[in-house]
């Protein structure tokens, strides 16, 4: 599954092969993603971006519901993801390799 970010554009230029080359900022972080898919879009319009392509154009609003929903489900503990739609069991814990307990 991939995630969409909704991002705000900051800018745009063509690099030397005439792609359009956005700088974009979502959480206070900044990434050049491929700007082909949404040729309409300009400074200052929100996108969705997926494995470093603008894919759509969002509104602010909708950029801020999907952000909002985003910082919500990285809150939830692993007992309130279990029994939610997707998530029939709880989410296992990272375990750095070599650190599991061995059963006596």
């Amino acid at each position: 599954m991939c995630l969409g970010i909704p991002s705000r554009i900051v800018s745009i230029e063509r690099n030397a092969l005439g792609m359009a080359i956005g700088k974009v900022e979502a959480g206070g972080i900044l990434r050049q993603v491929c700007m082909d898919y949404v040729p309409d879009a300009e400074t200052g319009d929100f996108v969705m971006v997926q494995m470093g392509f603008a894919v759509s154009r969002v509104t602010e609003r909708e950029a801020s519901d999907v952000m909002t929903a985003l910082d919500r489900i990285v809150d939830l503990s692993p007992l309130e993801l279990e029994g939610a739609e997707g998530f029939d069991s709880p989410v296992p814990r990272y375990q750095p390799e070599g650190s599991e307990r061995e059963s006596a």
